[in-house]
């Protein structure tokens, strides 16, 4: 009852026609937290009681309350011995009455089972987003929860806590309280191996050469022929110019040459 998801499956018409029996040791341990427990049992105790009023209330179903004799017993056994001795099937989610409920054949209606059930199906290799808000069990671990509940540890991203990650999905777990998702970050953009790879140089394309002016068609030279033959000199600088007229100081020098070439 403190539960409340039996009220949506109600609401829901899972359980039309439905008789839920409850008994007065029910109410009475609801009655107790709803007066004595601490803030967060009072408030779960008053929802619950807030829940059989609606459960009553609802019309769809039978709801009826069982009185039992008082007993030594603690309310789960007298819970479990209930159910075996009018063949009902007893509905919790309590995790560890419904183990034991197993244990001594009585059938069990969980809303945590029928929740998982329903839960969307994650299989390995597939992405998806989830916002990660504490740190896991192992070194590096980070958790965070689907909408459905399901929890999620993310591998590597202790230090990616607060933040919202896309996630793969490596494998899957399943628990006797759920499934658990092993996830890796997914790696955007470049890999590693391309981002570390050196550019691929720039290979400079070569111009064709342009033939210079007033030169004709066999006169142009390829740029190879021009790195390998020296280019030719105007004609007005092939050879010197002997008729500019001697001064004293050429006089000078062509005797002193004049005089070496004689020794």
């Amino acid at each position: 009852m403190i539960d409340g998801r039996i009220l949506a499956l109600a609401e829901a018409g899972f359980l039309n026609d439905a008789e839920l029996v409850s008994t007065n040791i029910i109410l009475d341990e609801l009655q107790y937290l709803a007066d004595e427990g601490d803030s967060f049992k009072r408030g779960r105790a008053r929802y619950g009681l807030e829940v059989l009023n609606k459960l009553s209330a609802l019309g769809l179903l039978n709801l009826v309350t069982k009185n039992l004799p008082k007993s030594e017993l603690e309310v789960d056994q007298q819970l479990l011995n209930l159910a075996k001795s009018s063949g009902a099937q007893l509905f919790t989610a309590d995790f560890n009455l419904a183990q034991r409920a197993r244990v001594e054949g009585v059938e069990i209606l969980s809303p945590n089972d029928l929740s998982e059930s329903l839960k969307p199906q994650i299989l390995p290799g597939e992405n998806f987003t989830i916002k990660l808000i504490q740190k896991g069990d192992d070194r590096g671990q980070a958790v965070g929860y689907l909408p459905d509940g399901t929890m999620v540890v993310a591998e590597n991203s202790a230090n990616k806590i607060g933040q919202t990650l896309d996630l793969k999905s490596s494998k899957i777990i399943q628990t006797t309280a759920g499934r658990i998702v092993f996830a890796q970050q997914v790696n955007s953009g470049r890999t590693p191996k391309d981002s570390k790879a050196a550019p691929k140089p720039r290979v400079p394309r070569l111009s064709n050469p342009q033939p210079e002016p007033n030169l004709t068609k066999s006169q142009t030279r390829s740029p190879r022929q021009a790195q390998t033959q020296p280019q030719s000199q105007p004609r007005n600088q092939r050879r010197p110019q002997n008729n500019r007229p001697k001064n004293k100081e050429d006089s000078l020098i062509d005797a002193i040459n004049g005089s070496d070439s004689t020794r």
